[in-house]
């Protein structure tokens, strides 16, 4: 989701973004939620910061050696782990430090009061360097220094540094480091054909200075692990983002004679954006925010006097009055067979409830897996005969001849419903053992329990940021979006489409506990995405099937396999030669079909990936983007295997693979019985 765009998007201007962006809000403050447990933690520990300051006389820290700049500090932390927003003048808290460009006098003095010493290195610098004080003196007549002497006038500008600064530090999360630079490159070149006249020596000067300060900043940011050169892509960027620009510009400056400006507004428009973008990407289109504690029962069944601050609905009434009818399911019927009834040899039905539409006697409908054609001959509500039934009734349905039909199939009318083993779901991880690709579950979908499998696990979501997290295994109450396949195919659906097809729980096959609960996303995997074991340079970019590993499962009496990396290789990389099921050699080359991408292993290290067409026989080992053995041997072994694949067109004939590839030279299949076929 964007912001609109208008004058703002084309020029540096603030105003026009928060006049097109900004929604006025005319309500209270009742919105507005305490301190975090966090934040109160933190403050603690200033509070305890703080007691020590004072006992120790008003200054806790000097950092009297070092000239304060916007980078003369390394990074600084009260809490890392606490806190959320960071960023401190030097690199510990409470640490003061020296600002001798607006006068050094002034540091003298104040370090001498609490009984520190300038360091020699440093009054020597300003033996030769003017400060600002020195400057303002300079031009001070004679009346001007007596009326500050008596203090009849006060606020001259020695006692301010550089005078009162109001920086627009909200120009960095919305522009970015690298777009406010270049408009002072061009500020400054439209100087280029004008006079040096005085004002435009001191302008070109000062744009010069701030260019550097830029550079600066974007270095100091780094530190902190923040890439301020492009634009906040969230809220919280965009806090931080000010923030550092105000930190930075405090020590530069003397912060005494700052001001942070008007934010509040600004950082609305982003907050705002980013509820709406959560809203969408969960399809939430009517949004109601409940502060609840279920270990102390705030806000469940009654007002909370904790809260006093909320004064919206509690969750149990507001769950009994919101409207929760369908409006994006099919109306087409649809019926997952929870039992079939068969109480004597004339009479076979089958129950469950009716999930979307209607269904009459007479109606042609079709089983799904097995794709069967049949007639409803009778419906039974209860023990009732009925000539038709609707969406929520629990129904028998009996058909006019026999059919492939168990619990967990599904009968329907007038649709196609997708049928899958493979799928990828979002899930949350309720387990105390990590969540780890290849171990194998009971996948409760709908009313069938089966079998099934972690294939992958795409990415962890970070629920504070939304941030997407490549990860290997999964911990207790992560969310993820994992691969799943199961041991048959069986009726499945995306929970955005059929909730009844797309809900699930994953069982532990040995504790039987629930290990997990999601919802599917997709009822098919995309067979031709790129695989996280791969190698990359570029633009080329090939499967890492090699490091599969092979197991036999003895229960189901066959193969599967187990994607357990998920990094992508490129040049210079070492990868893993030996796995629990395969053991390459320090040197090899890998060609792999499907990329039509070749790539060469020296010392366990990735030396070059390069197009097949270009690949030549190198005097290594070759093996498959499967792990399988090639045989070649000879530059002439090499051009026989390209020109016989070229021939071979897209899809690649048995009699090729069992001429040139081998699976045993390199792999082995191990033994498991707690793991079972895809």
């Amino acid at each position: 989701m964007k912001f609109k765009s208008g004058i703002w998007d084309k020029e540096i201007n603030l105003r026009d973004f928060i006049i097109q962006n900004y929604t006025p809000y005319e309500g209270d403050d009742s919105f507005l939620a305490p301190p975090t447990a966090r934040t109160r933690a933190l403050w603690d520990k200033v509070l305890a910061l703080l007691e020590q300051e004072r006992k120790a006389g008003g200054v806790l820290d000097i950092d009297e050696h070092t000239i304060s700049t916007i980078t003369s500090h390394k990074c600084g932390y009260i809490d890392k782990e606490l806190e959320t927003i960071v960023g401190l003048q030097t690199d510990a808290p409470l640490k003061r430090a020296i600002m001798p460009f607006g006068g050094i006098r002034m540091v003298r003095n104040s370090l001498a009061a609490y009984g520190r010493e300038l360091p020699p290195d440093v009054e020597n610098v300003f033996k030769y360097r003017k400060t600002h004080n020195d400057g303002v003196f300079d031009v001070y007549t004679d009346d001007m220094k007596r009326a500050r002497h008596t203090g009849i006038i006060t606020g001259l500008p020695d006692a301010y540094g550089r005078g009162r600064i109001i920086g627009d530090y909200r120009r960095i999360p919305l522009y970015g480091v690298d777009r406010l630079i270049e408009d002072k490159i061009a500020a400054k070149k439209a100087h280029d054909a004008e006079p040096m006249y005085g004002d435009t020596v001191r302008n070109l000067e000062e744009m010069a200075e701030q260019i550097k300060a830029l550079k600066a900043f974007e270095k100091m940011c780094a530190g902190y692990g923040f890439d301020v050169t492009k634009p906040a892509k969230d809220a919280r960027e965009a806090v931080q983002f000010v923030y550092l620009g105000y930190l930075a510009a405090v020590k530069d400056q003397d912060g005494a004679a700052m001001s942070l400006g008007r934010t509040s507004t600004f950082l609305d428009i982003y907050i705002e954006k980013d509820i709406r973008e959560l809203a969408k990407s969960l399809d939430l289109y009517d949004v109601v925010i409940i502060p609840v504690s279920a270990t102390e029962g705030d806000n469940v069944t009654k007002r909370s006097e904790n809260m006093p601050w909320y004064t919206g609905p509690v969750l149990l009434s507001h769950l009994e009055n919101v409207d929760v009818s369908e409006t994006e399911e099919d109306s087409v019927f649809y019926m997952p067979v929870q039992r079939v009834c068969r109480p004597d040899h004339t009479f076979r039905g089958f129950q469950g409830q009716i999930e979307s539409g209607a269904v009459s006697v007479g109606d042609t409908i079709v089983t799904l897996p097995s794709n069967e054609h049949a007639k409803v001959k009778s419906i039974l509500v209860g023990d009732k005969d009925a000539q038709t039934a609707d969406a929520g009734r629990p129904v028998t349905i009996q058909l006019d001849k026999e059919v492939d039909v168990s619990r967990g199939c599904v009968l329907a009318k007038d649709t196609k419903l997708p049928v899958s083993k493979k799928f990828t779901a979002t899930i949350l991880w309720m387990d105390d053992e990590e969540l780890t690709v290849g171990k194998d579950y009971l996948v409760k979908l709908g009313t069938r329990t089966i079998p099934g499998i972690l294939k992958n696990i795409q990415y962890k979501i970070d629920v504070n940021t939304g941030e997407f997290i490549p990860v290997g295994r999964l911990r207790k109450n992560e969310i993820a979006v994992c691969d799943l396949v199961l041991q048959e195919e069986i009726v499945i659906d995306a929970f955005a489409k059929h909730k009844t097809l797309g809900e699930l729980i994953l069982i532990d096959r040995i504790s039987n506990m629930t290990s997990a609960c999601g919802v599917v996303e997709n009822p098919t995997l995309d067979e031709t995405k790129d695989l996280k074991c791969a190698f990359a340079h570029g633009n080329l970019k090939a499967n890492g099937d090699i490091f599969e590993e092979y197991y036999y499962d003895l229960e189901a009496m066959n193969v599967f396999k187990v994607q357990p990396s998920d990094k992508t290789y490129t040049i210079g990389d070492v990868i893993p030669v030996k796995g629990e099921t395969y053991q390459y050699p320090d040197s090899f080359d890998v060609v792999v079909l499907r990329e039509q991408v070749a790539v060469s292993i020296r010392d366990q290290k990735v030396t070059a990936i390069i197009p097949l067409a270009d690949f030549a026989y190198n005097d290594v080992p070759v093996i498959n983007g499967r792990g399988f053995a090639v045989h070649v041997t000879s530059a002439a072994d090499v051009d026989a295997f390209k020109k016989e694949l070229s021939a071979e067109g897209s899809e690649i004939s048995e009699n090729f693979f069992n001429k040139w590839v081998d699976f045993e030279t390199y792999r082995r299949i191990v033994f498991k019985d707690e793991h079972w076929t895809e």
